[in-house]
């Protein structure tokens, strides 16, 4: 696959799979054996089915939820996204936003390893579930 074609299919898990809702695209998006990672949350997900349910938990907690990707480098297989996240919580109606980076490795127009670093530490201040910098802790 070319490296535009590897950038399309990378665009989709943001845009289209988050952004939309559009789970029916986890299957052609995602190889059958792949792996994603958040160290940030301590999670690993290895089938189509966890990538669908954590989009839809995503949009759950976050009905309005928008992945902006803000930049974009790719070359080989590979893709990163620089991407800016926000939107309202749903439990308690605060807006948000987040940047993170999302790396992945594509063979055969597939995703065979998504790595995702999200800035939790800065959501979580801003619900209010974490202290801000220079607070003490409660």
């Amino acid at each position: 696959m070319s490296i535009e074609e590897n950038r399309a299919v990378a665009r989709q898990v943001l845009e289209d799979v988050v952004n939309q809702g559009r789970l029916e695209l986890v299957d052609q998006i995602y190889a059958q054996a792949f792996e994603f990672n958040d160290p940030t949350a301590g999670q690993t997900i290895t089938t189509h089915e966890g990538i669908r349910e954590l989009a839809r938990d995503i949009r759950t907690r976050t009905p309005d939820v928008a992945f902006l990707i803000e930049e974009e480098i790719a070359e080989g297989d590979a893709v990163v996204h620089r991407w800016t996240a926000s939107g309202h919580d749903a439990s308690t109606s605060r807006f948000w936003t987040a940047p993170g980076i999302s790396i992945y490795h594509l063979y055969e127009g597939r995703i065979v390893s998504e790595y995702v670093l999200p800035d939790r530490l800065g959501l979580f201040r801003q619900l209010g579930m974490a202290p801000t910098a220079g607070q003490p802790p409660t």
